[in-house]
């Protein structure tokens, strides 16, 4: 089964309890983790420890922090 990232950050950003500016930020924030993703070849389905563990690496050497 294939997982759509894009409609599946949607529905986690649709959740009523979370407040605008916090929608904002998590979508900043999951627009940047998705492309990754997409620009590594890897699925979305396929995030893992070892996966995310990569990401932060990654944002820790570009300094995006």
């Amino acid at each position: 089964m294939s997982v759509n990232a894009d409609a599946a950050v949607e529905r986690f950003l649709n959740s009523p309890a979370l407040s605008d500016a916090t929608r904002r930020a998590y979508r900043c924030d999951l627009r940047d983790f998705t492309g990754w993703l997409r620009a590594s070849g890897v699925a979305f389905e396929a995030v893992d420890t070892r996966v995310l563990a990569e990401y932060t690496a990654e944002i820790g050497r570009s300094g995006r922090g």
